[in-house]
């Protein structure tokens, strides 16, 4: 190397270090903008949130899975009020709709696993068709299943920040700008850090959506829940998801359940009068799986 290319290389470093502290100032400004931004909303969060349900970030639990009617899910419905609390979502609903957008490995989809897996999804708590309505939170979640033990890490972010998400933007600035509790951010950046890996190493994309209704009820020291989902409704996923078109209308129609699924979820031993509930219930069918079943049929025949 002689002179006039070493001069020349120590120049183009000089400015790619100029381009680097001109991109951190920027990303400071940002994040400042960030928390300024939520500072402003929280007081508007933390009154719609202070009766709602709460989501822990991570937890590990046992869960039991059955289906039954319609009409069975009505009465069990009203058995639960009177055993549990019942939740309130966003705005004190009793009931919401819940919008989940799964993720896997394309290749593995014709041999999915639902007993035994790593799976990540995206979920909005909605009201009716409206994806862009409730809760303005959208929820990424691990959910790693093991028969019936499920572990899951979960982080929360603005609707606004959606489309960083689905373009597999950096999210760190935004999640530390929303958890101010200094062990709730860590534990949120742990979790998008975890799914941010899984997702880029096994190259996961969109594969199903699955929207439902949901009731729950919850114990008063809350290690047992039980959910209740009816109304279940399978999408097909489009060409391309982005922020803009992020809207149940977008999404293909395959079909719908004529059941409702009962969820047992606990940490701790379900007293009698709950496990009772048990009794006469149905082994459940997979929603992925039906799913998938679903989008063969509609999946044109290879010659």
């Amino acid at each position: 190397m002689n002179r006039v290319e070493f001069g020349a290389y120590i120049g183009e470093l000089k400015l790619l270090n100029t381009r680097k502290a001109n991109l951190k100032n920027q990303l400071y400004s940002v994040e400042n903008q960030i928390e300024e931004m939520f500072t402003k909303i929280k007081p508007f969060l933390d009154k719609f949130n202070e009766h709602n349900a709460s989501y822990p970030l991570t937890f590990e639990r046992t869960e039991e899975k059955y289906e039954t009617s319609h009409e069975n899910a009505a009465r069990l419905s009203n058995v639960l009020k009177k055993t549990l609390r019942q939740e309130s979502f966003y705005g004190g609903a009793s009931s919401i709709n819940i919008f989940s957008l799964w993720f896997e490995d394309h290749s593995k989809l014709p041999e999915i696993d639902t007993d035994n897996y790593e799976r990540v999804r995206l979920r909005k708590y909605h009201s009716g068709d409206i994806l862009d309505s409730g809760d303005p939170f959208y929820w990424i979640e691990l959910r790693k299943v093991s028969g019936n033990t499920v572990k899951k890490k979960r982080f929360n972010i603005w609707y606004r920040y959606l489309p960083f998400f689905l373009s597999n933007g950096y999210l760190e600035p935004v999640i530390r700008a929303e958890n101010y509790d200094e062990y709730e951010s860590k534990k949120a950046l742990d979790a998008y850090f975890e799914i941010a890996n899984w997702m880029n190493t096994r190259d996961a994309k969109p594969f199903v959506a699955i929207d439902y209704v949901r009731q729950a009820f919850l114990s008063e020291d809350k290690s047992i829940r039980v959910t209740l989902d009816s109304d279940i409704k399978y999408y097909s996923i489009p060409e391309s998801i982005t922020g803009k078109n992020f809207d149940l209308s977008k999404f293909g129609f395959l079909g719908k359940e004529d059941i409702s699924i009962i969820k047992f979820k606990y940490s701790s031993t379900l007293p009698p009068e709950i496990a009772a509930l048990k009794e006469g219930l149905s082994a459940p069918r997979s929603k992925i799986r039906n799913a998938l079943n679903l989008l063969e049929k509609r999946s044109p025949k290879k010659s």
